[in-house]
């Protein structure tokens, strides 16, 4: 057996230097090797958005359960999803009108959005509903009453265009698309009409 040779520290701190500065180097570049690394990304970077052309303008849907249909819902017409514990009756309301709602301090509408648009039969009783959607406006207090959310969808808005009468299909899901904003403004149009002059 021979005997192990002696370390050679000067070589091992030697290597160590070099192994260092190389590091030092890559992780802290010169300004102008930093400026030729970012123009280098950069180029990179604009050659796969040319290369990938115009982004699809895309709309995020919750899809939902009302009236045991699946409905969809543009993500962006929504203020929140809330439980719906304290739903009361309106006596006299159309069938539609499940009831209001506190949210906030305010009474919100409670709509069975099937039942309002005519797609479906006024079946959706209060005990039903379980959830809420609030609906963004800024006059208007409206709650779409939900069974279930069931996901967030992401569609192409030329997907959307084609639904043919408002009905969506994806994969083997077919959904009916809610217009909110055209909701929103037959809500408001029929309390203008019932307004007092």
């Amino acid at each position: 057996m021979n005997p192990p040779e002696p370390i050679n520290w000067s070589a091992v701190h030697e290597r160590l230097r070099q192994s260092e500065a190389k590091l030092k180097e890559v992780f802290s570049p010169a300004p102008e090797a930093f400026r030729t690394i970012l123009r280098e990304r950069a180029a990179r970077l604009a050659l796969r958005k040319e290369q990938a052309g115009p982004a699809e303008k895309r709309l995020q849907l919750l899809v939902a359960r009302s009236g045991g249909e699946q409905i969809a819902l543009d993500l962006g017409g929504l203020a929140e999803i809330l439980p719906l514990r304290h739903l009361t009756a309106v006596p006299g309301a159309p069938a539609y009108l499940l009831g209001v709602t506190p949210v906030r301090g305010e009474f919100y509408n409670v709509l069975d959005p099937g039942a309002y648009l005519h797609h479906a039969v006024a079946e959706a009783s209060k005990e039903k509903a379980a959830l809420g959607a609030v609906l963004r406006h800024p006059r208007l207090r409206v709650v779409l009453g939900l069974e279930a959310v069931l996901r967030i969808e992401s569609v192409t808005a030329e997907a959307l265009a084609h639904a043919q009468e408002g009905v969506l299909r994806i994969g083997d899901d077919v959904m009916l698309v809610i217009d909110l904003q055209a909701l929103l403004a037959r809500l408001e149009d029929e309390v203008l009409e019932k307004r007092p002059l």
